[in-house]
């Protein structure tokens, strides 16, 4: 028996069982379906509610799907739109056709996409990898920072050449500035920069490598004293590891916070090339010199001796060694604007 018929369709059959289209007569009513061979003869009979009819995506065939998993294309648009008013469909897919079919929506639905991984890139990834660096054991910082000075070793540096005393000169400045600004294990270690120049790292761990060029360069104590005042909060804030982390992207973020902490130890290889090359953030470098800043102001100490260092080496840009210095510390200009603002804020 028909059901209270609503709508007549010939459409194509597929059994479930084998992939063979087979043409058929269907017959559509308020709470059933019926379909029926070319003789008549019913091929699958189903109460509506027992249906799923697929949602419209973009131009793909509709099919209503039968509970023994038969299928039947509806290719008739007022058939269609019936159905959907009495069948349910996946609720995903009836948004996202939703969506397509609202161009104004999908504008700002890629806007939306758009600007969330702007904020992911700019705010999610350098908060993750500040979690994870704060995070990460000393144990595995010291391997880290071990691996890095190896291989700093094998491919730039040399054993240095300073005289003993003036080593010794330097050593202890450092070591008053490590009872100010503590850090684990702080360390200070003076190598010959060859191709680097003058320049100073800072290594998660604490140790501190400041190259013979540095010091030659450098006028007074003074001088120095800020340059291993900005690397100790390099150390302290962790700036070393959390550059190189946000660097290296999202996949090694994602794998540390979910636990693999030894996916990290690739860093040792990772992070003296990224910071010879790139350097830190704008960002680290004036946290670095904010904070250093700070700490000298406090103590009735000028920044001038440690801004005449940067200006030095900015003017002086056909040296090496000053090349060097400004590739890894980028943005020198502006670092020094920051730092005479900090100084003329604090003598107001």
């Amino acid at each position: 028996m028909a059901p209270a018929e609503r709508h007549r369709f010939q459409g194509i059959f597929l059994d479930g069982r084998s992939s063979r289209p087979t043409p058929v007569l269907c017959a559509v009513g308020r709470s059933e379906v019926v379909v029926y061979d070319e003789e008549h003869r019913v091929l699958v009979r189903a109460d509506l509610v027992d249906c799923v009819f697929t949602a419209p995506l973009a131009n793909s065939r509709r099919f209503l799907k039968f509970p023994g998993g038969q299928r039947l294309q509806v290719d008739a648009p007022q058939v269609a739109a019936f159905l959907d008013g009495r069948i349910r469909s996946h609720g995903g897919l009836r948004l996202v056709h939703r969506l397509e079919s609202k161009r104004r929506l999908v504008a700002v639905s890629l806007v939306g996409l758009l600007v969330f991984v702007w904020a992911f890139m700019a705010y999610g990834i350098p908060a993750l990898a500040k979690h994870l660096a704060m995070a990460t054991p000393m144990a595995l910082m010291e391997q880290i920072s071990a691996d890095s000075l190896e291989l700093l070793d094998q491919r730039f540096f040399a054993e240095s050449e300073l005289d003993p005393a003036r080593q010794q000169e330097i050593a202890t400045i450092f070591a008053d500035l490590s009872r100010d600004l503590p850090v684990h294990s702080s360390r200070l270690l003076f190598r010959k920069g060859g191709t680097i120049g003058a320049n100073a790292f800072a290594l998660p761990s604490g140790t501190i490598v400041v190259t013979d060029e540095l010091v030659e360069l450098a006028r007074s104590n003074m001088e120095l004293q800020g340059v291993l005042a900005h690397e100790l909060i390099h150390v302290r804030e962790r700036h070393g590891l959390r550059h190189v982390i946000q660097q290296t992207g999202v996949f090694m973020l994602i794998s540390t916070l979910l636990g693999d902490m030894t996916s990290l130890t690739s860093l040792g290889s990772t992070l003296p090339m990224v910071l010879i090359e790139s350097g830190y953030s704008r960002k680290f470098e004036q946290e670095a010199d904010l904070l250093a800043g700070r700490y000298f102001l406090e103590r009735g100490q000028s920044l001038a001796p440690y801004a005449e260092l940067l200006r030095r080496l900015t003017k002086d840009d056909k040296l090496p060694a000053a090349a060097s210095f400004l590739a890894s510390h980028p943005n020198p200009q502006q670092r020094l604007q920051a730092l005479a603002e900090l100084e003329q804020s604090y003598g107001q």
